[in-house]
């Protein structure tokens, strides 16, 4: 059986890209924000989905950071 921690699409340059991404769009408290990432985390999730749009890219490269 495939798991999130290895289903991934390889790319044009030879990395590897997991095919299931966590997203972060409506996450804008930090705290809650770091305690989701933290969890998809543990759970398998190596792709987070952001963008400037969601204006939380500073908390989720926080979050991240304190993995």
């Amino acid at each position: 059986m495939t798991t999130i921690k290895d289903d991934f699409v390889i790319l044009a340059d030879g990395q590897k890209m997991p095919k299931v991404g966590f997203g972060i769009y409506k996450l804008t408290n930090s705290q809650a924000l770091s305690e989701q990432v933290a969890t998809a985390y543990q759970n398998g999730y190596r792709l987070f989905d952001t963008a400037q749009l969601y204006k939380n890219e500073a908390a989720l490269g926080q979050a991240l950071a304190n993995l």
